[in-house]
């Protein structure tokens, strides 16, 4: 009995924190409907205390001390989840098994004059979301625990069009594993989601000025035009806290995620305006 019950407390620790990193400010009773969905799923409902390990993981804001249904929740800072070495390890080589994918399918194609798969202006494959996500329910065993739409961009550049890319030269790999050793997309998407839902920033989550501005060129560099866009607009940038030379390179980084982003804006609407064949002729 005692190791079942460590069991269920251990399983309903992590829901609650993977939720939590992905949804914060998250009020109590979704988070308790996402651990009772998940241990059903499992078939792995049995008892356990829930208020006493939302205690554990969890905070509200510093004084929010009446319960109300809408009280947000957010992981305490203890809890924030940090990629260990061993989920590097995972991510890692499943990233070799998405590489050798993408390399397979340009070498399918040299040399054909017909070609399904969609190449750049350098001839470097892109690949749909969904292509990627085919070959990496089959052929990654041990997955990682985020999902692969979190941990992709982490390697592999999106393309305006939403297709995903190899890095094209030295510093685009550079580029992508400074940023995966320092967690940047993951910080990004973090702090992004307190934005987008309006969501009061705990002063721990706010990125100082300087990190701010690394983060927008992060954006720029990584493809990730519509997170820098977002940042720059709503993020808190402060003009005033910087200098002339930061800022100009920072609005030089702004605009040009604005112009991908209407970029890829004019390409959708491009092709959902393409003038269908009329079936009745």
């Amino acid at each position: 009995f005692t190791d079942s019950e460590g069991n269920i407390q251990e399983r309903v620790r992590k829901i609650i924190t993977n939720y939590l990193t992905e949804h914060p400010g998250t009020t109590k009773d979704r988070i308790y409907d996402e651990v009772v969905s998940s241990l059903v799923r499992s078939g792995k409902m049995e008892p356990h205390d829930f208020d006493a390990i939302l205690l554990q993981v969890a905070e509200t804001p510093a004084g929010a001390f009446r319960e109300t249904p809408l009280r947000q929740w957010f992981l305490k800072e203890s809890e924030e989840i940090i990629i260990d070495s061993t989920e590097s390890l995972k991510e890692d080589r499943a990233a070799e098994k998405m590489t050798s994918f993408i390399k397979n399918k340009l070498n399918a194609v040299v040399g054909t004059e017909h070609c399904s798969v969609p190449t750049d202006m350098t001839g470097n494959t892109r690949i749909h979301y969904s292509d990627l996500f085919e070959h990496y329910i089959y052929s990654v065993k041990d997955k990682p625990r985020r999902p692969l739409s979190d941990w992709l961009i982490d390697y592999f550049y999106k393309t305006e069009e939403g297709t995903y890319r190899l890095p094209q030269s030295e510093e685009e790999e550079r580029i992508k594993e400074e940023g995966r050793k320092r967690g940047t997309s993951r910080k990004i998407r973090r702090y992004i989601s307190y934005i987008e839902q309006s969501l009061t920033i705990p002063e721990r989550e706010r990125p100082t000025g300087s990190t701010l501005t690394e983060w927008i060129r992060h954006c720029k560099r990584s493809g990730l035009y519509e997170q820098g866009k977002l940042l720059y607009e709503k993020g808190g940038l402060n003009p005033d806290s910087m200098s002339e030379e930061v800022m100009v390179n920072v609005e030089e980084d702004y605009q040009v995620c604005c112009r991908m982003v209407d970029r890829g804006k004019a390409e959708k609407k491009k092709k959902k305006n393409k003038v269908q064949p009329d079936l009745f002729t």
